[in-house]
C-alpha cells in the first residue's frame, strides 16, 4: 500500500490523488496475474505484461500535458516497483524506462529531459532512471534474461555498444565508457557487501 501527503483537487476527474489510482491499478493487475499461465502464452511474456498488466495510470491519463511533480514521480515509482514485484512472483520480468514512462503517461524523451533538471524532480527522475537501468543490468548479468534479448535491450536502453576492438563498453550519463569487466567487478563487490 502506497501512502502520500499529496493534496487532492481538480474538477471532473475520476482520480483526485495518485495513491488511490495506483492501489486500484495494482489490485486489478494482481487479479489478472492470478488468471495467467505464462507457460501457455504465445510470444513474449514481456509483451503480454506491457500490453495487459502494466497499464497507463488513469490519474496521469486524466492529466496529460500537465507537469509531473517530484512527489508524483516518487509515489508512482513506489507503486510501479510494487507492481513489478507482483509480476515477478509469476514470471521473470524486467521493466524498462519506456515501460515506466508509459505507466505515468509521459514520453521517454520528456522523462529523460527531467533527469537534467537541477531540482528535486530532476533528482528523483534521475534516481528512477538509474534504478531501472541497474535492474536491467543486474538481471542481464545474473542470466535472468535471454542473452540475445539482453544485448538488444542493453543497446536500446543502456547505451551499450560494441567498439572497434569487439570489446563491449557501456556509456554512462556523463559519456564516460565503462567496460563490462569493471561493471562485473563492481557488481560482485556490491553482492559480497550485501
Amino acid at each position: 500500500m502506497v501512502k502520500s501527503n499529496l493534496p487532492v483537487g481538480g474538477e471532473n476527474l475520476t482520480y483526485y490523488n495518485v495513491i488511490d489510482c495506483i492501489n486500484e491499478s495494482n489490485n486489478e493487475a494482481a487479479k489478472t496475474l492470478q488468471n495467467v499461465d505464462f507457460d501457455t502464452i504465445n510470444g513474449s511474456a514481456a509483451t503480454y505484461i506491457t500490453t495487459n498488466i502494466i497499464r497507463p495510470l488513469k490519474y496521469f491519463e486524466e492529466r496529460r500535458g500537465e507537469r509531473r511533480t517530484a512527489e508524483e514521480l516518487k509515489i508512482a515509482f513506489q507503486g510501479f516497483k510494487i507492481l513489478v514485484s507482483h509480476i515477478n512472483e509469476s514470471c521473470v520480468y524486467t521493466p524498462t524506462l519506456n515501460t515506466f514512462c508509459m505507466y505515468i503517461c509521459c514520453s521517454t524523451k520528456t522523462f529523460r529531459s527531467m533527469t537534467y533538471e537541477e531540482s528535486e524532480r530532476g533528482e528523483i527522475a534521475n534516481e528512477i532512471k538509474e534504478c531501472i537501468e541497474e535492474s536491467l543490468l543486474q538481471n542481464m548479468l545474473a542470466g535472468k534474461t535471454h542473452p540475445i534479448t539482453s544485448m538488444f535491450v542493453a543497446k536500446a536502453n543502456l547505451g551499450l555498444r560494441d567498439n572497434d576492438n569487439n570489446n563491449v563498453n557501456i556509456l554512462n550519463i556523463n559519456g564516460n565508457s565503462r567496460s563490462v569487466d569493471d561493471i562485473l567487478a563492481e557488481f560482485n563487490k556490491n553482492k559480497v557487501e550485501n
